[in-house]
Order: structure tokens, then sequence, then C-alpha cells
């Protein structure tokens, strides 16, 4: 779906997977699709906002900062791209765009599962992905301070979050689907816990209609 809809786009893999076997595997589905992969560094942490702040920080310190791509983002393993994107219309007029995440405090931030940046705008910034919960922000918070704090987020545009139902044979009641940005389907809390196993016999059958050029809006009407 990657090559199918982000055609003015290079796709990285980086693989922050605890177990060997998974990164394997995974790393030969990147062959086959010739897509870049590469496996990152093992911390010594289970937590899971930790391991996925430090790795998006090491990918940013040693391989974006060495690119110097005009944009680059970060975008979750379980988004599944199944419409045309052009990231340089969201980047066009603001540094930064995404799905926006906060509190009822007033700090905010972009979530680290879907968020592009203007990499010239952050050049000159200390750039850190890690969580900083005690201004309530998750992964990516701890840029508020360098990054996000000068900035009203009622003068920003951000990704939408919707829900859709989606209807597929043998699932006639419709099965409700996580919508980013209009654009992608988000399968949702699959990356550290078993909440995936419930969900596989959908989305497989998802992902052949997808496959087949099937389009998508249809799958939305019984």
């Amino acid at each position: 779906m990657a090559k199918k809809n982000l055609k003015k786009t290079s796709v990285l893999v980086f693989d922050n997977s605890r177990k060997l076997a998974l990164r394997q595997k995974i790393e030969l589905v990147c062959k086959k699709n010739e897509v870049f992969y590469y496996s990152l560094p093992e911390y010594d942490t289970h937590h899971v906002n930790r391991s996925h702040g430090m790795a998006l920080s090491w990918i940013y310190t040693n391989i974006i900062r060495v690119l110097q791509p005009k944009i680059f983002g970060f975008i979750d393993h379980d988004l599944i791209p199944v419409s045309p994107i052009d990231f340089s219309k969201a980047i066009n007029s603001q540094p930064f765009y995404g799905r926006i995440t906060g509190n009822k405090s007033g700090y905010w931030s972009l979530w680290a599962g879907y968020c592009l940046f203007d990499f010239n705008y952050l050049a000159d910034k200390k750039i850190n992905f890690l969580y900083d919960f005690t201004k309530g922000l998750d992964t990516g918070g701890r840029n508020w301070d360098s990054l996000y704090s000068s900035f009203q987020k009622n003068h920003l545009t951000f990704a939408p979050a919707t829900t859709k139902t989606f209807y597929l044979p043998k699932f006639n009641s419709g099965w409700d689907v996580d919508f980013i940005d209009n654009k992608w389907i988000h399968i949702g809390s699959i990356g550290y816990n078993n909440n995936f196993d419930k969900k596989f016999i959908f989305f497989k059958a998802l992902a052949k209609a997808l496959e087949s050029d099937q389009d998508w809006t249809r799958l939305l009407k019984k």
C-alpha cells in the first residue's frame, strides 16, 4: 500500500522489535518489497514509551541529521495508507504536521505514530523524542520546550482522527476502524500486547480487499 500511495516518498523501516525472530521476519518482508530495513540497537528497558522515544531519538540523530531530508516523518507500523499522499502539501505552510495529543493543562505535542517535520526548522533546535510525563505528554513530548511551546495550536492545522465503519463479507455488522488524516487506516494497539489476535481475521480480509485494488470507499457501505 505504501508503494501504491506514497509515490514521492522514500520509506525506511527501522525495527524496534524485542524478539530476534520477529526482526528476521520483518527484514524478509522489507527485502521482498525492496524497502530499506535497519535493525535498531536494543535498549535495556521494558518501558514501551521509553523504548519508543529512544528509538526515534536514535533515528533522528544518526539518520535524519545525516541525510538532511527536506521533509521527514515517523509513521507507526500499523498505519496503512489507502489514498495517494503528498506530504509536502501538509508541511507547505507550517514546520510540522500530524495528529495532535495533549491534556487539559495546555501542553500538547504531535502523536509519535504520525508526525511530519520540516528538517531545516528543526536543525538548530534541541530535539528529544522521549516522553515528558511531568507535562502529561507521551512519546515526543520532551520537544515541548524546544519546538511546540512557541506555537498556538489554534493557528495550526493538524491531521484529523475519525472512526469509519467497514463492511466485509462475513462481517455483516461492520467493523469500526480508526482513520487518520482521511487517508490512513490505523489498526491500533498491536505493538506490545496481544490485541492483534482478535483483529487478525478482519484485517487479513481487509488487506485482501485492498490489495485487489478495490475502492476502499465502497467498503464503507453495507
